[in-house]
C-alpha cells in the first residue's frame, strides 16, 4: 500500500514538473531575439524571363528566412555590389559598405548567365540549361564570411516534339540551384 502512495506522488510530481518544463522552454523560444539579415540578390543572367527567375529566386529566400529573421530590404545597397566581382572583394570592404543597415547577418547571393546545350537526333531533341550561383553569407557583427560558394547545377528536358524552351529548363535548373541555396542558408545562418 505504501509503494503505491509513493508512486502515486512520485507520478504527480513528474507530471507537474515536465508541464512546468513544458512551459519554461516555450517561453525562452517565444523570447528569442531574431537577427536582422539583409538579402542583395543580384540577376546577371541576362534572359528575357528574368521577372520569372526573379520570383524563384525571391519564394525560395523568403521561404528559409521569413519568420525566423527579421528581413531587411536589400535594394538600397543593390547598387554598391552592381560591378563588383563578389567573390574578390574583402569582409570589411562589405561591412564598410553596409554598416548603416543596421543588420546582423548579410547573404549575397549572384545568378550568372545560364549554359546552354543542345542536341538532337532524328527521334528526340534534348537541351540542358546549367544554372550558376554564387552565395555568400556573412557574420556582420563578428566580421566574417560563414559561407562564400560558386556552384552549378544542371537540369535537363527531351522531347521528340522538338519543342521545348529555355524558359522552362532554366526555370528547372534555377529552382533546383534555389533548393541547395536554401540548405546552405538553412544549415550555415545562425537563429
Amino acid at each position: 500500500m505504501k509503494d503505491k502512495y509513493v508512486k502515486s506522488v512520485l507520478g504527480i510530481v513528474l507530471t507537474v514538473f515536465s508541464f512546468c518544463l513544458i512551459l519554461t522552454n516555450t517561453a525562452f523560444a517565444a523570447e528569442r531575439q531574431k537577427h536582422a539579415v539583409l538579402t542583395v540578390y543580384k540577376n546577371n543572367s541576362g534572359t528575357t524571363y528574368n521577372n520569372e527567375l526573379d520570383k524563384i529566386v525571391h519564394a525560395e529566400l523568403q521561404k528559409r528566412l521569413e519568420g525566423l529573421y527579421i528581413e531587411l530590404d536589400g535594394d538600397p545597397y543593390k547598387h554598391l555590389f552592381k560591378k563588383k566581382n563578389m567573390e574578390d572583394v574583402a569582409d570589411f570592404d562589405v561591412i564598410d559598405a553596409i554598416k548603416d543597415a543596421g543588420t546582423d547577418y548579410f547573404i549575397y547571393l549572384e545568378l550568372y548567365p545560364f549554359q546552354q546545350n543542345e542536341n538532337y537526333n532524328l527521334i528526340y531533341y534534348r537541351k540542358s540549361m546549367v544554372a550558376t550561383v554564387l552565395l555568400r553569407i556573412m557574420d556582420i557583427n563578428n566580421k566574417k564570411t560563414i559561407y562564400q560558394g560558386r556552384f552549378s547545377l544542371k537540369s535537363k528536358d527531351e522531347s521528340d516534339a522538338w519543342f521545348i524552351g529555355n524558359k522552362s529548363v532554366a526555370k528547372k535548373a534555377l529552382t533546383s540551384a534555389m533548393y541547395k541555396v536554401g540548405e546552405i542558408i538553412s544549415a550555415k545562418l545562425p537563429l
